[in-house]
């Protein structure tokens, strides 16, 4: 998706967390996400166009390799403030952004992270 500086995904998981397959199993697992993009990240040019083109062609890949769908349930505005590092930023969108009926939460940032480590996630 050229011309992002940096892309940090953070995701946490609903209490629950997302339940295994059988490996036998050909039934495709929907996994329902909401996704907080920051403010860096929706300050892009086509940034919700892009964002749904990112989850589609992560969500195609667990289709085609683990029989898992990603289908976006709702996009909520998330403001992750000044760069942290990686752990800060995860608990800030804990504190600040609600999973509600989702089975994941994915945040998008378009900030650098300190220690610039891309993709993180909590797992309750």
């Amino acid at each position: 998706m050229g011309g992002l500086a940096a892309l940090s995904v953070l995701l946490t998981l609903s209490e629950g967390g997302i339940p295994r397959l059988h490996a036998q199993s050909p039934e495709i697992r929907t996994v329902t996400v909401r996704v907080a993009p920051d403010e860096a990240y929706r300050a892009q040019p086509n940034w919700e166009a892009t964002l749904r083109a990112i989850v589609k062609m992560v969500s195609d890949s667990y289709e085609k390799n683990s029989q898992i769908r990603l289908a976006i349930l709702d996009i909520v505005p998330w403001n992750a403030g000044a760069s942290a590092p990686p752990e800060r930023m995860l608990q800030k969108i804990r504190d600040d952004v609600q999973i509600g009926e989702a089975d994941v939460l994915i945040g998008f940032s378009n900030k650098r992270c300190e220690r610039l480590t891309y993709g993180w996630a909590w797992i309750p």
